[in-house]
């Protein structure tokens, strides 16, 4: 039936899992909202940002077993 269709649909839209090799999306403009919370688990990440990269928190943690570097013209701490 039509209701039994609507049912299954909505619970394979719960879950979406995705397995590929790779993935490239370019786009002029993005904005991904999660509302509880957003992983990421990856050999290496690149970020960068032509102007300003800005991360906000209650809370920002860095953490390295090695190595944090940090490198500017200017650095304001505190």
């Amino acid at each position: 039936s039509a209701m039994s269709h609507i049912g299954r649909v909505r619970t394979i839209g719960r879950t979406v899992e995705t397995v590929v090799d790779r993935i490239l999306t370019r786009t002029k403009r993005s904005l991904r909202i999660s509302e509880e919370s957003d992983h990421v688990r990856a050999g290496q990440i690149d970020l960068r940002a032509n102007g300003t990269f800005h991360a906000n928190g209650e809370t920002t943690i860095v953490t390295a077993a090695t190595l944090v570097k940090v490198d500017g013209g200017q650095i304001h701490l505190g």
